[in-house]
């Protein structure tokens, strides 16, 4: 087994947490067991089971089984046949989580994908080159879909662009609820399915993403971060994207600065 633990640099889109390749032993399990970040394994050969809560399926060699944070999994390679697999762990924000709705994918060109997060192992900047392979297979996966289908997509799309749209306007789910004729525990039922976030998780998350993004890339002050990202109280704000991000929005400026600057 190989498995390379990466360095977290509090990437606000995707950031690389994990990755790793192994050649399973008959009957090897994992779990039941939590995991605080999305983690996908891409099967290369042979066959085993992965089993979310009372759901089981059976893979082989070309599917990719998808684990996201807070739900309980456990995985066994076959005993006959058993698997080898590549896996990639991450944080990621919520149009990327969107996208890893289902248990189970198949996806043309993942091979190369996983086997270029894999050769990312033992380079310089991993965490970089990890990150931008990571893109590359968020891409297909975007393109693998195609358009939302029927109407609870389309309730959803159109939430989800006003709020990236309006995200330093005070907003309420009911309000956006409303705006789209839909009951505000529906529209609230049907935003999770899609994005696996509740609309103010989602709210939150959007915010936060793009302080830090103002922070980092514009050069902003904490202070006028917060604001232009919708928080006018800068003590929430600074509450809210420690427990988000691990640190103080001062701190994590600062680290993007250094890194930036070599």
């Amino acid at each position: 087994m190989k498995d390379t633990l990466l360095d977290n640099l509090h990437m606000a889109d995707i950031n690389p947490r994990i990755c790793g390749v192994e050649a399973c032993a008959p009957g090897h399990s994992f779990g039941p067991a939590v995991r605080e970040y999305f983690l996908l394994h891409y099967v290369v050969r042979g066959k085993g089971i992965f089993r979310r809560g009372k759901r089981e399926y059976t893979l082989q060699a070309g599917e990719i089984f998808v684990i996201r944070p807070g739900e309980v999994t456990y995985y066994e390679a076959d005993m006959r046949d058993p698997w080898e697999y590549m896996w990639a762990g991450f944080d990621c924000a919520p149009p990327f989580a969107a996208l890893l709705e289902q248990d189970v994918l198949r996806l043309p060109g993942a091979l190369q994908n996983f086997s270029r997060i894999a050769g990312c192992g033992d380079m310089p900047a991993k965490e970089w080159r990890i990150c931008a392979r990571l893109y590359e297979l968020f891409a297909e996966l975007d393109a693998a879909r195609g358009p939302a289908q029927g109407h609870g997509g389309n309730y959803v799309g159109q939430a989800v662009n006003y709020i990236e749209s309006n995200y330093s306007q005070p907003m309420r789910v009911q309000d956006i609820a409303a705006g789209l004729g839909l009951n505000r525990s529906y529209f609230c039922r049907l935003f999770r399915q899609q994005t696996g976030l509740s609309p103010q998780e989602y709210i939150v998350s959007c915010r936060l993403a793009k302080a830090a993004q103002f922070m980092t890339e514009h050069g902003m002050s904490q202070e006028e971060a917060a604001r232009q990202a919708g928080y006018p109280d800068v003590f929430s704000f600074s509450r809210m994207f420690r427990r988000k991000y691990g640190m103080p929005p001062g701190r994590y400026a600062a680290r993007a600065r250094q890194k930036q600057g070599g």
